[in-house]
């Protein structure tokens, strides 16, 4: 079925009813990334709008308990009667199920598998094949504790696939009287002793949060849990710590006590939670030994109302070492005070309460609580992504030993200059924030691993200079992501070119003038990204105009759209900066921008054509093919004249291009290159002829093709032996595209995402025909012009005040 707005929420039992629709708005709604100051009221008249616009809309509701019951009354209230939607609910409460049920059918249930599919389970996660015949005898006996249950049968295979000889015979004599809960703990104490600690950590997460494992990697690293795996003993250092982080999820993913909810294009995995059922255990457990206190609201309430998970009281003589933060940390209905915990060994504090208000004030005043009792704080860890401008000024120079200071998505305008003093800083996060410049001195910094901006301007002879004083200064540097920078020239280089030896990562964008067009500046920074960084794996690089010469620049605060492939058919609600600051100290002020001096177009598509031009620059000469043996993702934003074999190195997993300009078909030649390519993505102008061609037995490893917006594209051609592994496959905004021949030689096609023009129905009717019967069809048609109070065009509108077009920008993190 066609549903033109859906919405999956998992309804934790904390959420209030505001939350809810607030979640529900977001995903039906664009512009709700703006309604967090708006009250219920209001965000319950936009959701019944927009629910009475939607001819067809699908909300899945997961994992519904009873507490959740008013949450369900308010959404009832809140959709149109006339609406022609549906709503699923998974619920384990049968009460729950019956309330829901409004269509006098008998509800789903899900019934447990039988001896022979419960077999067949078994014998598919240990040996990939769905054949008893694989199973040994005691294998056949285990998997009857189960008794049915999917769950437990993964658990089970995870503990199994890592289990030696006697483990497994052992298993097999006592699995009879096992219970449920003996298969729980059974998965977290065969745990391997340095895979537990990491797995504990992950309960400090609210149930079924869905956390980046950039995020968890640099978290666990910060807590010195990775270290164990790190050194020999002769503790020289053998691997880096975040390799073994990420080895450590794919572990605890095979153990099946982890579930990974989505990959990134490499097909690594980018989120996961842990399961419920040990999360469950697993945390009341960890606070009743003092590994972590989590302050929350429990949806398991005595008959007094009192919270059984608050372990406030048996806390006061406990030495606290990981601390999150789910509800106002401050007050809260039971205790109105601050929690009775000793502050003064914390490493860790989260923050989850991500509501705008008082609670910034609180935070704050916690913060300065905590380090109030020593002379310096323990603390290693504070993340407060999410948390709506929270005050950190003085309190960041007691935080001595602090590694990791998240500050993603908190709008925060300024950053403490004390930040450059944190000499043990290894992770300092600000991106989506509206900070526009960085302390001098933090460009010295020794230990600093993973920095992310918010694409603002940065001078970079700035950066040179404090390498050129310090010889240790970003040495261990890995990440570098958000920075534009502006003239480089040839001098200001010499001697520093081998700068940042450890980057790995590479997110920056080259901004010049019209006078000053990339030439020199361009090749100096080309040079350096070519012959210098070897040791990349990621690198993201473009050149983009600035719509007024440099020295009459003073300040930019302006958002950007971005297009997130990772998000397969939405417009991701993600905003850049780009500024170029007088002085990086100072804070950013708003300018307008004169429009250029030129003769308008008067043909739409001239005009559109005409701005593209003036938006994205020409990209110097990249030769990465020779040294760049490790790159595994490339995305390249600018006008290529490529020479191929020179500019890729043929390691490639992910590669994007965007407003390349390319105008001669380049997939015989790239298909034959590129033979271990996973996701290929053409976005907006990276191509201008009119078909392209995949010849036989190019891409062999590719399964993800996304192609948008090529305004002349009119025919795809696939032949017999191309893209045999092809999963997916998107098309976005083709409007020019009638044929796509060939589609049925892919036999491992999966999903065809065709998204259109609203009433543009020709080209999906050709596909209907030609798209064989193994792959699916979704089609998505959008408005061919969005309201003037639509998102997308305010911020498009801001592009344009800019000279500046990122259509088509995938960030990866």
């Amino acid at each position: 079925m066609d549903y033109e707005q859906r919405a999956w929420v998992r309804v934790s039992a904390s959420m209030d009813k505001r939350e809810f629709l607030c979640e529900i708005l977001k995903q039906v709604e664009k512009q709700a990334s703006e309604m967090k100051d708006v009250d219920i009221e209001e965000i319950r008249k936009t959701l019944i709008r927009k629910l009475a616009k939607t001819e067809r809309f699908l909300i899945v509701l997961d994992d519904v308990k009873p507490s959740n019951e008013p949450l369900l009354r308010e959404l009832a209230m809140s959709i149109p009667p006339s609406s022609q939607g549906h709503i699923i609910t998974t619920t384990e409460d049968t009460n729950i199920a019956s309330y829901m049920n409004t269509s006098g059918e008998k509800p789903i249930e899900l019934d447990k598998l039988g001896d022979e599919e419960s077999q067949k389970m078994l014998a598919w996660k240990l040996h990939g094949e769905r054949d008893i015949r694989k199973l040994k005898i005691e294998e056949k006996n285990i998997v009857k504790v189960c008794d049915g249950w999917p769950l437990y049968i993964s658990l089970l295979t995870g503990f199994l696939s890592n289990a030696g000889e006697q483990e497994r015979a052992a298993l097999g004599k006592e699995g009879f009287i096992m219970t449920s809960l003996d298969i729980l703990k059974l998965s977290c104490h065969q745990l391997p002793a340095y895979l537990k600690p990491c797995f504990i950590y992950m309960a400090l997460f609210p149930v079924g949060f869905p956390i980046p494992t950039r995020r968890l990697v640099r978290l666990w690293l910060a807590e010195g849990l990775l270290d164990s795996r790190c050194y020999n003993i002769e503790r020289d250092r053998k691997r880096q710590p975040e390799d073994v982080g990420e080895t450590f999820i794919l572990e605890l993913a095979d153990r099946n006590v982890i579930h990974v909810v989505s990959q990134r294009a490499d097909g690594s995995p980018k989120a996961c939670r842990m399961l419920t059922p040990l999360h469950d255990m697993i945390r009341p457990i960890a606070m009743s030994m003092g590994f972590l206190h989590i302050h929350a609201t429990s949806e398991l309430k005595d008959i007094k109302g009192r919270d059984p998970t608050n372990q406030q009281q048996q806390l006061q003589n406990q030495q606290i070492r990981w601390l999150a933060e789910h509800t106002n940390i401050v007050t809260d209905i039971h205790s109105g005070s601050y929690p009775a915990l000793k502050l003064g060994h914390i490493r860790s504090f989260l923050s989850f309460y991500l509501r705008r208000g008082l609670l910034t004030k609180d935070v704050s005043t916690f913060l300065r609580k905590m380090t109030s009792e020593t002379n310096y704080s323990l603390l290693r860890v504070l993340d407060l992504e999410g948390v709506y401008k929270p005050t950190l000024q003085g309190v960041l120079p007691k935080l001595v030993l602090l590694r990791y200071l998240g500050l993603r998505s908190t709008v925060l305008d300024s950053l403490p200059s004390a930040v450059a003093d944190l000499q043990h800083l290894e992770t300092l996060d600000i991106k989506h924030t509206n900070i526009t410049s960085l302390p001098s001195s933090l460009w010295k910094a020794r230990n600093l691993r993973h920095l992310h901006l918010n694409w603002f301007y940065i001078d970079f002879k700035n950066i040179l200079k404090a390498c050129s004083t310090n010889v240790k200064a970003l040495t261990q540097l890995q990440t570098l992501s958000g920075l534009v920078i502006g003239e480089v020239r040839e001098n200001s280089m010499t001697g520093h070119m081998s700068s940042m030896p450890a980057l790995t990562t590479l997110k920056l964008f080259l901004q010049h003038s019209d006078k000053e067009p990339s030439g020199a500046a361009g090749k100096t920074v080309a040079d350096w990204i070519s012959f210098r960084l070897t040791g990349l794996q990621s690198l993201t690089f473009g050149v983009i105009q600035e719509a007024k010469p440099a020295e009459e620049t003073q300040l930019a605060k302006e958002a950007m759209k971005v297009a997130k492939p990772a998000e397969e058919t939405q417009l991701a609600k993600e905003a850049m900066k780009v500024a170029k600051p007088e002085e990086e100290a100072q804070t950013a002020k708003e300018i307008k921008r004169e429009p250029a001096k030129e003769a308008k177009p008067t043909d739409k598509a001239e005009r559109k054509d005409h701005q593209e031009r003036s938006q994205i620059g020409p990209l110097p000469e990249l030769s990465l093919a020779d040294q760049h043996r490790d790159l595994l993702e490339l995305y390249l934003l600018g006008q290529l004249k490529p020479s191929w074999k020179q500019l890729l190195p043929v390691s490639l997993r992910v590669l994007t291009l965007s407003g390349s300009r390319v105008e001669t078909d380049m997939m015989p030649q790239l298909g034959g290159l590129l033979r271990h390519l996973r996701t290929f993505r053409l976005l907006a102008n990276s191509f201008l002829g009119t078909s392209l061609t995949f010849t036989k037995d190019g891409f062999p490893s590719l399964k993800i093709l996304k192609i948008w917006k090529l305004p002349h594209l009119e025919k795809v051609i696939i032949e017999g032996g191309a893209m045999l592994h092809l999963k997916e496959l998107e098309l976005r905004h083709l409007n020019a595209m009638e044929e796509l021949i060939g589609i049925t030689e892919c036999k491992e096609l999966e999903n065809i995402c065709v998204i259109v023009k609203k009433g543009a129905q020709g080209f999906v009717d050709h596909l209907e025909d030609v798209k064989g019967l193994t792959a699916n069809l979704y089609k998505i048609e959008e408005n061919p012009e969005p309201m003037d109070d639509n998102e997308d065009d305010r911020l498009k509108g801001k592009l344009r005040d800019l000279n500046l077009n990122y259509e088509g920008y995938n960030e990866s993190y």
